[in-house]
């Protein structure tokens, strides 16, 4: 389950003063923060919450990056978007062993050793790409760009509350977009919805401190939720994709349970009157 960031006080919280472009340094280094510890612990143990939170801080990063190609100078920050996106994908296939490990149904002794195996070498492997595309150095490297002025446009000096809102809005509609009903999607389109869902997620936390917390809080907890009944989908879809073992009755009752939790989440969140 993805940890949700803490609402920051004292010099890192954001207030309305702020101006968009400084905000978005602001939060793109919390996220590069948190990459940098999660790669310390994948690089130095075989704790699953390592590949974990570097991918969920780098899609923190992706995501707040997205939101501010409004603000940037002729798409300056699209090199750190590409390099960004490109260890995401080296750590895929890592927290996905992790995930078949750890996370999905009560394991045989054959299958549990099955799994163990096949997590090591991708865990090396993984390792082994990243020493090569120098992910120790990603977060100095970024925290460098963010910090010289020549990326940002007009648009950077922005109330923060202003982009705010636009980058709500947009992400909201990418989540309306995949339809009204979420039981009827194949898994795949699910996927695709559980990732907008994600990013509106991580804009709705990093966001909060700017908005009345009596009008966030209801909409926060719905994403959650929804994001937790997709999330166990995924990873019961994971198991039957990867493994191509018929599903368990156990395994097929709490898909259900998921899918109907998700579903009803899914409406509300779409007929929510959103609070920015």
């Amino acid at each position: 389950m993805e940890q949700a960031s803490a609402t920051p006080s004292g010099p890192d919280r954001l207030s309305r003063a702020s101006a968009a472009g400084d905000a978005l340094v602001m939060l793109a280094g919390r996220a590069l923060g948190d990459f940098d510890r999660a790669l310390a612990t994948l690089e130095q143990s075989e704790d699953p919450e390592g590949p974990h939170q570097a991918r969920v801080a780098l899609r923190r990063l992706r995501t707040h990056l997205r939101a501010a190609r409004q603000l940037s100078a002729d798409r300056a920050l699209a090199p750190l978007e590409a390099e960004a996106r490109a260890l995401f994908r080296t750590l895929g296939a890592l927290r996905d062993a992790d995930v078949l490990l750890h996370d999905v149904g009560a394991l045989d002794a054959a299958t549990l050793a099955r799994r163990f195996a096949t997590a090591a070498t991708v865990r090396a492997d993984v390792r082994a790409r990243l020493e090569a595309a120098r992910a120790r150095d990603f977060a100095a490297r970024a925290a460098a760009m963010l910090a010289a002025p020549d990326w940002r446009g007009p648009r950077a000096a922005w109330p923060v509350d202003r982009f705010a809102a636009r980058a709500l809005d947009r992400a909201m509609d990418r989540v309306a977009g995949h339809g009204k009903r979420l039981d009827l999607m194949p898994d795949a389109e699910r996927h695709e919805a559980r990732k907008d869902l994600k990013a509106l997620r991580y804009l709705v936390d990093d966001f909060a401190p700017l908005f009345p917390a009596k009008k966030v809080a209801p909409f926060r907890r719905r994403l959650r939720r929804l994001q937790d009944s997709l999330g166990l989908l995924n990873d019961l879809a994971l198991a039957r994709a990867q493994e191509g073992e018929a599903e368990t009755p156990e395994a097929a009752q709490r898909r259900t349970d998921a899918l109907a939790s998700a579903a009803a989440d899914w409406r509300a969140l779409r007929k929510a009157h959103p609070f920015w």
